[in-house]
This record gives structure tokens, C-alpha cells and sequence, in this order.
């Protein structure tokens, strides 16, 4: 059987499972008991969109006034937070 490669982080780990077959590395896998993980869902998601150059100036416009009005309730609030 293949021997696992080391990854630098998970995005590595992901990216190569997303490409390889795990069959071939089940010798240097361990059990693990189901009940020790938790599933974690994603509740954002980055989406590109091609707008545009008006609409987006409208968009940064309008994040701007949003922004004034709710400062308080976010620091990073942005144009990008009115695409959603």
C-alpha cells in the first residue's frame, strides 16, 4: 500500500483526498470512534460575482450609509456584506 505524504495544513489534507483514492492508504489509517467528532456546518459561504461597475459603485454606496447607521453592530460590515 501507498504511503501517506505529509500535509502542512488541512486545506493540503483536503485538497489531496479530493484527488486520491483513500482506498489505497487504509494501512496508515487508524480507527476512530464517531462519537469523539462533532459535524460542523458552514453557515457563510464566498461567492464571486461579476456585476457591473455601476451597480457595484450603487452597492459600495449604499454599504457606506448602512455602515453609519449600524456601526455598532459590525466592524467589518462592507459591500461585500450587502451581496449576500
Amino acid at each position: 500500500m501507498a504511503q501517506l505524504p505529509q500535509f502542512k495544513n488541512e486545506e493540503e489534507w483536503t485538497e489531496f483526498f479530493d484527488t486520491h483514492d483513500m482506498g489505497k492508504y487504509l494501512e496508515d489509517m487508524i480507527p476512530v470512534d464517531p462519537k469523539e467528532f462533532r459535524i460542523v456546518r458552514r453557515r457563510k459561504m464566498a461567492v464571486l460575482l461579476e456585476i457591473p461597475s455601476k451597480q457595484m459603485d450603487r452597492v459600495r454606496e449604499l454599504a457606506k450609509r448602512q455602515k453609519k447607521t449600524a456601526a455598532e453592530n459590525t466592524a467589518t460590515m462592507g459591500h461585500s456584506a450587502l451581496a449576500r
